[in-house]
């Protein structure tokens, strides 16, 4: 436990010594993003807990790890530039934030809040754990002001959620699948569009030893309607409809023979089947019926509009909204520099 404590204690320190600097320069400012600052205590409550809970497990997995992490030069540039991204990350929340605000989009702050602190105090409750308990084991996770710390998370999460949601709603709205492009993906995808699969009837008189199927196979063979030769055989027959993935499970070789546009025929050989033979008798084949144009326009349409939305999503942030971004006023305060 003392080791814990200290690597623990040790991950926290090198962290805060790191954003001591940027602390004192801006008063506890990492970023200004069009007048509105993301603090030192915001971006701690993102990083933080994130070092807790390696540090909670690193030294036991690879302690080898644990000490090119926390005191070689790697291991400092491997926190900075996770620092940067978390940082950079943080930016672009609410620069698309305050892009929605001004097109009219929102969230309501205050509700959320009301809503986060409500579901805490009632699981408290529900639990029996005390505040000051709930307080120090979220402080321990690593969020310094503890549970108001992390309920601040919380909060700006549903609200960054909310909004984006919106943003991409109102983004999104008008796109469509034209018939044109339903009539082109049916086209191109025609295969895949299949209502009832193609089956074949068959009649199956099956032997235990390849001489009695094959004398049976050459009275067939010979007869002008080798239908009444299984009609009146003793030993009796199947008749059913098989699919493709039926004959294949049953013996491969015998698609080739017996999938064919083709009926009234017997199969000209004995057959290996199951443990014994077979002689087989195709009475009916019906190809796959596929779907009409207007039977797959549904699900053409549930394949092909979610890709547009998306793909109008990606062009709206590669265009507005870093059109946005580049018009807008950003300073960068590095932590630990």
């Amino acid at each position: 436990m003392k080791r814990f404590f200290a690597f623990t204690l040790c991950f926290a320190l090198i962290v805060l010594a790191g954003v001591v600097h940027a602390t004192q320069q801006e008063e506890s400012i990492v970023a200004v993003v069009n007048d509105e600052v993301i603090t030192v205590e915001q971006f701690l409550a993102r990083v933080l807990p994130k070092y807790t809970d390696i540090s909670r497990t690193m030294q036991d997995i690879d302690p080898l790890f644990a000490e090119i992490l926390l005191e070689s030069e790697h291991g400092e540039k491997l926190f900075e530039e996770y620092e940067r991204r978390v940082l950079e990350d943080m930016v672009d929340r609410l620069l698309l934030i305050q892009y929605a605000r001004e097109i009219g989009i929102g969230a309501d702050w205050q509700f959320i809040r009301e809503q986060i602190d409500k579901s805490i105090h009632d699981t408290l409750e529900e639990l029996e754990i005390s505040y000051g308990e709930a307080n120090a084991y979220y402080m321990l996770r690593g969020y310094i002001g503890g549970l108001e710390t992390y309920a601040d998370v919380v909060v700006w999460d549903l609200i960054y959620s909310d909004v984006r949601s919106k943003l991409q709603a109102r983004v999104i709205q008008d796109v469509s699948v034209s018939d044109e492009e339903i009539l082109q993906y049916y086209e191109e995808n025609s295969d895949r569009f299949v209502a009832e699969a193609e089956k074949v009837r068959l009649k199956i008189m099956t032997f235990r030893t390849f001489s009695e199927a094959y004398e049976k196979w050459r009275t067939a063979s010979r007869h002008p309607e080798p239908i009444k030769v299984f009609s009146e055989s003793e030993g009796g027959y199947i008749e059913r409809d098989f699919s493709l993935e039926d004959i294949r499970e049953l013996n491969p070789d015998l698609v080739r023979l017996v999938f064919r546009e083709t009926s009234g025929e017997l199969v000209q050989s004995v057959v290996p089947f199951g443990d014994g033979y077979a002689i087989i008798y195709m009475v009916a084949y019906t190809p796959a019926r596929m779907l009409t144009l207007e039977e797959a326009t549904k699900e053409i349409t549930a394949e092909i509009l979610p890709l547009k939305r998306q793909t109008a999503w990606e062009e709206w942030k590669e265009r507005v909204f870093e059109e946005f971004k580049e018009n807008s006023l950003i300073e960068i305060y590095p932590v630990g520099e």
